[in-house]
């Protein structure tokens, strides 16, 4: 099962899987491994990850089944191939994304509430707080995304809706969506002007029959434009560098 992905080059992305960061090539379908942060942990799988604006993959993990205390981490995966952990005590890794200029970091560790931290791409996060609690909407945020004004677009996967927070944690707009379990969100398209929605059908954990549960969808005219994402920059990962 993917969690996310990093691309790398048109050929070459960056998979992360329960059994670790892998390279998979687009042109023979094959993988290579590069590195596991869990490999003592077959009740945890890797999830949702995102490029910062430095050009290093950051994601975390989870807990397969076990969603009462957190067996996840946060992890960073430099240019080097060298793998740091960032944070611990997550019981789902959702989100992540970063602010226009990259020096805020926002997540969600399966709490129900979105987390802020001042980013530094050489280091610790600190200032941790809670940058907008979705559990007082009696919701949870999923997979989220930042605009090019700032603002911080989630997927409510509790109540089946998209919401929008502007940079200093005020609610700006929620959205019902056709189905209950959307699951993250990206722009793209023309101008970067469409917001993408993936949803759940069957993801291991949670399941929806409603027919267009499973779909992506494409919101427009929402008067938001988004920022295209970085990709993964090597500086010498050796395997990644014998692919490219």
């Amino acid at each position: 099962m993917a969690g996310s992905l990093a691309v790398v080059t048109d050929s070459v992305v960056l998979v992360a899987l329960q059994s670790g960061i892998h390279a998979f090539d687009l042109r023979t379908s094959t993988l290579t491994y590069l590195v596991d942060p869990e490999p003592d942990r077959p009740d945890t799988r890797l999830n949702d990850g995102k490029v910062d604006r430095n050009g290093q993959f950051v994601f975390g993990s989870m807990g397969i089944k076990e969603r009462t205390r957190g067996l996840g981490s946060l992890y960073r995966f430099n240019g080097e191939g060298k793998l740091e952990q960032l944070e611990e005590d997550i019981i789902v890794s959702n989100g992540p994304a970063f602010s226009p200029d990259g020096r805020t970091f926002y997540f969600t560790d399966g709490r129900r509430r979105i987390l802020a931290y001042d980013y530094d791409p050489d280091g610790a996060l600190s200032n941790k707080r809670v940058f907008f609690d979705t559990g007082a909407l009696n919701t949870a945020s999923d997979g989220c995304t930042v605009d090019a004004e700032g603002n911080v677009w989630a997927a409510l996967i509790a109540s089946g809706e998209i919401l929008c927070v502007d940079p200093d944690g005020r609610l700006k707009l929620r959205l019902k969506m056709p189905i209950s379990l959307p699951s993250s969100v990206n722009f793209g398209g023309d101008r970067l002007a469409a917001l993408f929605v993936t949803s759940i059908r069957n993801s291991g954990n949670r399941t929806n029959g409603h027919p267009l549960s499973g779909h992506v969808f494409a919101l427009e005219g929402l008067d938001a434009i988004g920022l295209a994402e970085p990709r993964y920059v090597t500086r010498g990962c050796p395997e990644l560098d014998a692919l490219i």
